[in-house]
Formats: structure tokens, sequence, C-alpha cells
């Protein structure tokens, strides 16, 4: 890639001969990676079962609208802020979407790309009664600028509740500055908290309960924090959403 194309062969210069060590686009050309999350085993050592991300990470840079670096960014964003060391492979795909829809790239695509390798967001996240979901990646809320923080939801059926909980912390020196809403993934804005000049308090823990049944549950959630005046700067810690 970093010669002007890319071939999808990890290491190819490393090894003697033809060959490589790895292959993005047909995993199992190595004779003992796998390229679907439903051959995975515990016994499986993690450098062959990253052939389940490799090849997520070729059919999305390879989808029509994407190149290899557009996919590295939403990867890498990912990697940054949503997964974790217990992260399983349909919950590191929601950390993808919503990397997607951080970038604003098409979280669509990112679906499709990780079906191919049997990983799910929807499987992760399940369905039935009401569900917590959360994001509890700190975020700086820059000065008199917009901070957008998501959470992703999949494998739901119908319409969210009209009592859904929004739950916040928030660490700022003056919380009268913040404008706080809830986007809703078909963009429809739900305003939480107005900026106020007689709120002296200088942190947020909160919950603010939201009538959201007439969205979709399924799709991109936001976290929608501007701060309105100049002079100070804060942090949302975590946030997460109930229904």
């Amino acid at each position: 890639y970093l010669r002007g194309t890319n071939d999808f062969r990890v290491a190819a210069q490393m090894v003697k001969g033809p060959g490589a060590m790895r292959y993005m686009e047909e995993p199992g050309s190595d004779g003992q990676s796998i390229d679907n999350a439903g051959k995975y085993n515990d016994n499986l050592d993690v450098h062959y079962s990253s052939g389940v991300y490799n090849k997520a990470f070729f059919m999305l840079a390879r989808t029509s609208g994407w190149n290899t670096k557009q996919a590295f960014q939403v990867f890498a964003r990912a990697n940054q802020l949503y997964w974790t060391s217990s992260s399983t492979f349909d919950q590191g795909a929601c950390g993808v979407q919503a990397a997607a829809s951080d970038l604003g790239y098409a979280v669509a695509d990112v679906t499709r790309a990780f079906s191919v390798v049997g990983v799910s967001c929807a499987a992760a996240q399940g369905g039935g009664a009401t569900r917590q979901y959360s994001n509890d990646v700190a975020a700086v809320i820059p000065d008199g600028k917009t901070l957008v923080s998501a959470i992703a939801v999949g494998g739901r059926a119908g319409k969210a509740i009209s009592t859904s909980k929004v739950s916040l912390v928030i660490n700022h020196p003056q919380r009268s500055e913040l404008a706080i809403s809830l986007v809703a993934p078909d963009g429809t804005v739900y305003p939480l908290k107005a900026a106020a000049k007689n709120d002296a308090r200088s942190s947020l823990a909160d919950s603010y309960t939201v009538d959201l049944s007439s969205e979709n549950l399924n799709g991109i959630w936001k976290l929608q924090i501007t701060d309105k005046f100049r002079k100070n700067v804060g942090s949302l810690e975590r946030w997460s959403i109930e229904f």
C-alpha cells in the first residue's frame, strides 16, 4: 500500500521465496488461518484466528466507494475508542460500525463486510426486553466546539419506548456552557439540556427520560455535546442509553 497499491498479502517481503505470511483476501492460503468466525475454536492460535478480521478488512477495502485508507481509518478508530481486551468478534464489529458513523462513512457497508466472515454487531447485542448500551470511552469536549460520541445498536426488533433513558457523566468547570442532545439513527435531534447561564455547577451526572417511541431501535445513536462559550475545556466520561 505504501508503494501505491495493495496486494493484501501480509509480510510478503519478509519471507524467502514466493508467498506471504498471511493472506487477507483468502486467509486459508497459509494453510492454517480461518476466514469465518464459525470456524473458531479456543485452541486456535490468535495469529490464525486473525484471518476473520483480515478478511473483513479486505471485503470493506474493496467495497465500492471505499479504499484501503478508509478501511484502515475505521478499524484504527474502533481499536482506539471502542474495542477492549475482552471484545468478541461480534462486539468488535459494533465498534467498527460506530467508527464508520463517526467518520461519516456508510455503516451498512461495514455490516456487509462482516457478514461475509460470519460476524454481526446484531448478534452481540441480541434482542428481547429493555437493554442498556454504553460508551465508556472518555472524550474531550473541545472549547467552543461540538463533541459527538456514538453507540451502535443492532439485533433489536421494532421501535424504542416512550420512557427511554439517557444517562451521562461529564466533567466541566462550567456546565452552564454545555448544550446536550441525543441524535437518533435517522438524524432526529432530541434536546436534553440547554446552555444556561444560571447553572453554576461544575460537573454533570444525570439521566434524562426521552420519548423515542417513533424511532427504530437499531442504528447508530449519538450524544452531541456543544460548548457554547469559550475559555473552558471539559470531558465526557461515559454515557449510556436504555430502551
